[in-house]
């Protein structure tokens, strides 16, 4: 079982699931909606995954038509996007997780998109767009 939160703990969450590759999006939606050099994510099966506590604190915010990204309506930590056109899988914000996991990041989405200040230097796959996991 993992578990998770936003920052300020009101919004909690558990998934009984496996996680599924962990990619590093570069995409400049990405970059802009976390304030970082990418969003870290993991496709999960949303079928698994269950709101413990602040479930009516969570927001979803629609940039792109059929693509939901969720966060903390309190202190504005991201949780999971997901797409309309997949109802069965979420896209978990890895930095949200409080339980440690062993698993690492497995490659570079979007990487054309990066930002231009940020060095590759982990020697992962690097792809142009979104990269196939069955369970997205």
């Amino acid at each position: 079982m993992l578990q998770g939160s936003c920052l300020c703990g009101l919004v909690q969450y558990e998934y009984s699931g496996e996680l599924g590759p962990i990619a590093m999006c570069h995409c400049s939606q990405c970059r802009r909606a976390q304030g970082s050099a990418y969003a870290t994510n993991s496709p999960i099966r949303a079928s698994q995954f269950r709101f413990v506590t602040g479930q009516e604190l969570v927001k979803e915010f629609e940039f792109t038509a059929g693509k939901k990204r969720a966060f903390c309506w309190e202190c504005g930590s991201r949780i999971y996007s997901r797409l309309d056109s997949k109802p069965d899988a979420l896209r978990l914000r890895i930095g949200s997780l409080t339980t440690p996991i062993e698993a690492k990041p497995s490659y570079h989405i979007y990487a054309n998109s990066a930002a231009e200040w940020y060095e590759f230097t982990d020697g992962l796959p690097r792809y142009a767009e979104l990269e196939y996991s069955p369970l997205v």
